[in-house]
């Protein structure tokens, strides 16, 4: 009888800490999806009025999912139910299919139960975040967010604690099952103890502590209870912790760090800064400058659609590439085109790389470009009545699809630069920068700090717009990696340039370019 009722007590704590735990784990990690569906949905509304918004919606869903290996799928959809982003590329523009199979819940006190919804599977869940949009005062719904994510962390926890109380039952039973029956009269006290405290675990209260002493059995279960309680507790902040925690290892850092330049081609006629800041340990965007001959440089500036060890990947692909490319044909839009056939077919589903691609020519003055779907170049004038030009190209992003749909959206445009001017190139976490009021930072705010700062050196520019975004956002950690790359046409002696070492050896190959 003793024997048989330390076993149901045992089973019983174990239950009630099961379900518990599960049901707090499953609230918490719904509470974070609805979150993140929460922010898509927020920063949605903007972008959903942009001429190619599945461009955009991809990148994000990319950054999403690869921060968060158990989301399982982000869908982005319109009013009309027209599928905007999607996990797989083919099904964006057809109409969403609702899933099936998962049990609304009803239970919960921290979402919106007319907008947003919970829904729950065996193994999965799915929260749904709607698109506002308030104009004139009225707040209408332009689409939905849809996040489905698995239970297997849940899972993974709950199957610690369960081997856990199976290891405690086994060692309980054996050590116990010898004097149970003697020393039964003399434990009724502790059991009442370790009765009480197992009530309020079972409750939630994890902080409890069963306070028996002594050597025997019970003194042993109350031993272990309150470690497998304090083990319980820490595992659930570890769980927690672990969301935050940057997943990608130093090593990966210091990679990104050696494919950027840190020694710039010699020209005694332009000045040159650049800045390249990630968000996590490992970022996606890059810049290159590459010498192709004794007057002209490759400019380059990307940005992966991806974080971490993908998006380095990418980048390291994206850069070796396009530096092959460069050396063996002038015109940027046919460096892009090549680099595109070769990309494209091998990249991950939904990553792409946006690319600006120009080459400086130092003795003609001229920049020539081709843009696949970065941001706008910026032309900054020292002097003049007009501080600033913004120069808007077509182009797809490089991988996201090849052929002709990349081909013949791609342009070229080529610049003349007078002395004094500046290439300004930049990535969108300059401008999508956040301060703690979830306020961009935006492109007026940039366009202002180059024109008060256009008479001042190139690198002084750079260092001015790094500190006012810095002052700006203030302590908010960022989302996206900022990049800048800013580069001045000085005055200059042709006749006294000298080609630069390293420039003989990156001539392109004769009949890959053109003059």
């Amino acid at each position: 009888m003793a024997i048989a009722f330390v076993l149901t007590l045992v089973t019983a704590i174990g239950f009630l800490l099961i379900r518990h735990e599960r049901l707090a784990l499953t609230r918490e990690v719904e509470l974070r999806v609805l979150s993140q569906a929460r922010s898509i949905a927020a920063s949605s509304e903007r972008t959903m009025l942009e001429p190619d918004p599945e461009l955009t919606f991809q990148k994000l869903l990319r950054e999403m999912m690869s921060r968060d290996p158990d989301i399982e799928s982000i869908v982005v959809v319109d009013r009309d139910d027209k599928i905007l982003a999607h996990p797989e590329v083919i099904k964006i523009g057809t109409a969403y299919e609702p899933s099936r199979g998962l049990v609304p819940v009803t239970d919960l006190d921290y979402f919106d139960p007319e907008y947003e919804l919970v829904a729950e599977g065996e193994d999965e869940f799915q929260v749904t975040a709607p698109i506002k949009r308030t104009y004139e005062g009225e707040v209408s719904n332009i689409g939905r967010v849809y996040i489905r994510s698995s239970k297997g962390k849940i899972e993974k926890a709950l199957g610690e604690a369960r081997l856990q109380i199976i290891l405690i039952a086994v060692g309980v039973s054996l050590l116990g099952s010898a004097a149970a029956v003697l020393l039964s009269g003399f434990v009724t006290t502790p059991v009442k103890r370790l009765a009480e405290g197992a009530r309020k675990i079972g409750e939630g209260d994890l902080s409890v502590r069963v306070k028996v002493s002594g050597r025997d059995e019970i003194g042993q279960l109350s031993s272990t209870l309150n470690e497998m309680t304090a083990g319980l507790a820490k595992a659930r902040e570890e769980l927690v912790e672990k969301e935050r925690m940057s997943r990608e290892l130093e090593i990966a850092r210091e990679i990104q760090l050696s494919l950027l330049p840190t020694v710039f081609p010699e020209m005694e006629a332009v000045e040159v800064a650049a800045a390249c800041e990630s968000a996590t340990e490992v970022g996606g965007d890059y810049f290159d400058l590459i010498a192709i001959d004794s007057r002209r440089v490759g400019v380059v500036i990307a940005d992966v659609s991806g974080k971490g060890v993908p998006g380095l990947l990418v980048m390291g692909v994206a850069r070796s590439v396009i530096r092959a490319q460069a050396r063996q044909h002038l015109s940027p839009r046919e460096v892009l085109i090549r680099a595109n056939d070769i990309i494209a077919p091998d990249i991950g589903k939904g990553m792409f790389v946006t690319v600006l691609y120009g080459v400086l020519d130092v003795e003609r003055r001229a920049f020539a470009f081709a843009n696949a779907g970065h941001n706008p170049l910026i032309i900054m004038k020292r002097t003049g009545a007009v501080p600033y030009e913004i120069i808007k190209t077509q182009g797809r992003p490089v991988g996201f699809m090849a052929g002709a749909f990349f081909d013949d959206r791609l342009e070229e445009t080529s610049l003349p630069l007078e002395e004094g001017d500046t290439i300004f190139a930049y990535t969108d976490g300059i401008v999508d920068a956040m301060n703690k009021s979830d306020e961009e930072f935006g492109i007026d705010r940039v366009l202002e700090t180059l024109t008060e700062k256009r008479a001042a050196a190139v690198q002084e520019i750079a260092d001015a717009l790094l500190q006012r975004i810095a002052t700006f956002v203030g302590d908010r950690p960022q989302t996206d990696d900022m990049t800048l790359l800013a580069i001045t046409l000085k005055s200059y002696d042709l006749a006294a340039v000298a080609p630069p070492a390293a420039a003989a050896a990156a001539a392109p190959e004769a009949g890959g370019a053109a003059s």
